[in-house]
């Protein structure tokens, strides 16, 4: 099995803030700055269920979906 070989580049792009929004997740304190909302309002929205926490392990991850949803950029075709 012949080794990879080290060019120095750093490989594909990263994701773009809307597919990470449809498809990622992103830390708590993204989730916050991209919704501008503080910290306690944030949790207390957590606590009602109008925003998703999942666990990493010991991290906490905000899905995208769910974030999107929170911010308002998404409409409900069902509602």
């Amino acid at each position: 099995m012949a080794r990879p070989e080290i060019t120095g580049k750093r490989g594909p792009e990263p994701f773009s803030l809307a597919e990470r929004l449809d498809f990622g997740s992103f830390s708590v304190r993204e989730a916050q700055q991209l919704a501008g909302v503080s910290n306690t309002k944030f949790y207390n929205d957590v606590k009602a269920g109008l925003i998703e926490i999942i666990k990493r392990g010991r991290a906490s991850a905000v899905p995208g979906p769910s974030l999107k949803k929170y911010m308002g950029l998404t409409t409900d075709a069902a509602a």
